[in-house]
C-alpha cells in the first residue's frame, strides 16, 4: 500500500467492520466497469474483507478507452449504444469480442460481486450524477473523479 495507507485505511479498520467504501465519480461502464477488479481484491489488505465500489455513472455508457480486448481484438456492442459512446475502452476487459454487448449486458457484467480469498469486492453501480446520488451511498474513506 502507498505512504497513506493509515490516512485511508485507518478510519475503515477503526469501524471494526473490514469494510471499505470507494466512490469513482465520472465512471463508465466500458471502462472503470470492465476492469478486471480482482486485482482490488487481491491487493487488499487482508484485514478488509469487504470493499464496496460505488461507480457514479452520470454518462454511463461514455467512452474512455480503447474498444479491443486484452489480445487486441475488436469488441462489438448492440446497435443501442451509439459509436460515440463505445469508441474507447479499457484493452484489459474480461469480455469476448466474439459477441455483441448491450446496455443489459454490461451492467450484469459489471454490477456484481468478485471474490478472492477472505476480500469481496462489490461494484454497485448508480446511473446518476454525484450529487443525485451522495446521500444515498455510504461515506466514503476514498474519492476520486475518474
Amino acid at each position: 500500500m502507498s505512504a497513506q495507507e493509515q490516512t485511508i485505511l485507518g478510519p475503515a479498520r477503526r469501524g471494526g467492520k473490514g469494510e471499505l467504501n470507494i466512490h469513482l465519480i465520472g465512471s463508465t461502464y466500458l471502462y472503470e466497469g470492465l476492469s478486471d477488479w480482482n486485482i482490488l481484491a487481491r491487493a487488499s489488505p487482508p484485514d478488509m474483507h469487504t470493499v464496496n465500489v460505488h461507480l457514479i455513472l452520470g454518462s454511463p455508457f461514455g467512452g474512455d478507452g480503447k474498444v479491443q480486448d486484452k489480445s487486441g481484438e475488436t469488441i462489438h456492442f448492440d446497435d443501442d449504444l451509439s459509436d460515440e459512446q463505445v469508441k474507447l475502452q479499457p484493452s484489459f476487459s474480461q469480455i469476448s469480442p466474439k459477441k455483441k454487448y448491450g446496455a443489459k449486458e454490461l451492467r450484469r457484467k459489471t454490477c456484481r460481486s468478485f471474490t478472492h480469498g477472505s476480500t469481496k469486492v462489490k461494484v454497485h453501480c448508480h446511473e446518476k450524477l454525484y450529487q443525485n446520488v451522495m446521500n444515498e451511498v455510504p461515506t466514503p474513506h476514498l474519492a476520486f473523479m475518474s
